[in-house]
């Protein structure tokens, strides 16, 4: 997991094509299947489904989530004693970075990990508001679309950086406490204490994680949040700066430069 200010990710989701709910069906069936038009997203209502692509297998069961970029070989069939039924979503997306063209790819195909009522509750909204067509539905469609993708996206991260370094869940706990207590400013030690670990193996591990020291990570997390207050209008160069916990506002000028490349007031009149 990633927690540097840019982003790979960096699309939209400016179609969807259709949304389709399926009932329980033991013969259900696709076989090499590949939309050239659509990207698919698909959730397990209830029962099971055997998969296959790229050479392997795999059962998806209910709650899981299933992603296909556009063009991508799949074949699946419904578990004949306990056929699944499932909801699906076809979708196009917008890049706006050279970087980000085919990022869809990255995105794992098969995800067991998720909030299953959180995932049930916008999969159940998508097809209301689907099936309504009132004014608006496009909008609120592709906006559910783009909360399920960052869902999958979230997770594909986590399990991938899990997997790579020790402690990773550790070290995920403080950097959730330094976004949330951004008006704090902790000491390595006191943070490498907060995790019983060592302070050069935390100093280390965090860098791992975030792609920044402890020291920059927060700075980071003080600018970004001052950005969000200045361009609220909500407050002054001097109120941003103490409310991230910079009492001298010269300094947090200074800072905040150094990591906006422009200083506060030129950040305001952009």
């Amino acid at each position: 997991m990633s927690y540097d200010t840019s982003d790979e990710y960096d699309f939209s989701v400016s179609d969807v094509g259709y949304v389709i709910q399926r009932a329980p069906d033991p013969t259900w069936k696709i076989r090499g299947l590949k939309n050239d038009e659509y990207h698919l997203l698909a959730y397990a209502l209830s029962g099971e489904a055997y998969y296959s692509w790229s050479g392997h297998g795999y059962t998806v069961k209910k709650g899981d989530v299933l992603f296909f970029p556009k063009g991508f070989v799949h074949s699946g069939a419904s578990k004949p004693s306990n056929p699944w039924s499932f909801v699906y979503v076809a979708f196009d997306m917008q890049y706006f970075a050279p970087a980000t063209f085919d990022v869809s790819h990255k995105i794992q195909k098969l995800t067991t990990t998720l909030n299953s009522h959180q995932v049930s509750a916008l999969f159940t909204e998508l097809t209301h508001v689907w099936s309504g067509k009132l004014p608006g539905h496009l909008v609120r469609c592709r906006s559910l679309v783009m909360e399920l993708l960052f869902l999958v996206i979230k997770e594909t991260h986590r399990l991938v950086t899990a997997s790579r370094i020790p402690h990773f869940y550790v070290v995920n706990n403080i950097v959730r406490m330094i976004q949330r207590d951004f008006a704090l400013t902790f000491t390595v030690e006191e943070l490498a204490e907060r995790s019983a670990l060592s302070p050069a193996y935390f100093r280390r591990l965090f860098k791992q994680v975030t792609g920044f020291t402890p020291v920059q990570y927060q700075n980071r997390v003080k600018v970004d949040k001052a950005k969000d207050l200045l361009l609220s209008g909500e407050c002054n160069v001097s109120e941003a700066a103490a409310t991230v916990g910079v009492e001298n506002v010269f300094y947090f000028s200074r800072l905040f430069k150094q990591i906006a490349s422009v200083n506060p007031s030129e950040f305001i009149r952009r």
